[in-house]
């Protein structure tokens, strides 16, 4: 089985590849991020032994052999079939729509933000978001895992940000170019102070009147 793993706002695997894979007051967002860690490997051993992959106690799920991931978002898969525990955050003037729709890779459950208004005076976009409220352990190592996909290409802010003023967000940020092809992205970061108050935060969705945005499995988990 080949696995694919990119770090840092490129896209693990578009889909039809043969691999497996705020209210923000900082308008600085808009910067990019452009290193890069690609790496392939093939796993010839995986699955192979008999009694691997079937105790449902050692968290994989019996029937698939696969582990299962202790996400630390609520919904975010999206299953349920509504974008409960997110916030679509629209600041006057910009307004968009939000749904959950079964369009995601492979058919699983997406939302779809299509920003309807914007805002001439708001230079990145910020005043449509998506987020979750969540907490944040000062020191411990995160992953944020997800996949998007825009109708038309654009630049967007992901982050881990105080969900209160300064809305400090530190090196807890990505900007990955969406294309209009399935793409997994991973955001590795770590916080220098813990806070009950944080967001992760899908930012710079008010670009373009009419411009539709897409996000699915989203999973954050910590060591």
């Amino acid at each position: 089985m080949k696995k694919a793993i990119v770090i840092l706002c490129v896209p693990v695997c578009m889909l039809g590849c043969d691999a497996d894979p705020v209210d923000v007051k900082d308008e600085a967002l808009g910067g990019s991020d452009s290193n890069v860690t690609d790496e392939t490997e093939d796993d010839t051993d995986a699955g192979t032994d008999a009694d691997a992959g079937t105790d449902a106690d050692a968290g994989t799920d019996a029937d698939s052999g696969v582990a299962e991931v202790d996400n630390l978002l609520i919904n975010g898969s999206f299953a349920d079939g509504t974008m409960n525990s997110w916030v679509l955050e629209q600041i006057a003037p910009a307004t968009a729509d939000g749904e959950v729709v079964a369009e995601g890779p492979d058919g699983i459950n997406a939302v779809k933000i299509t920003t309807t208004q914007i805002d001439p005076t708001d230079m990145y976009g910020w005043h449509v978001q998506f987020y979750q409220p969540t907490s944040i352990e000062a020191g411990k190592n995160y992953s944020l895992t997800f996949w998007a996909k825009s109708d038309q290409v654009g630049e967007i802010a992901v982050t881990c940000m105080q969900n209160h003023a300064p809305f400090e967000h530190h090196t807890a940020e990505l900007y990955p170019m969406l294309t209009t092809e399935w793409a997994q992205f991973v955001m590795p970061f770590t916080f220098p102070e813990s806070d009950p108050a944080m967001r992760i935060n899908f930012g710079n969705l008010a670009q373009t009147v009419g411009q539709t945005w897409w996000f699915a499995d989203a999973v954050l988990t910590s060591d």
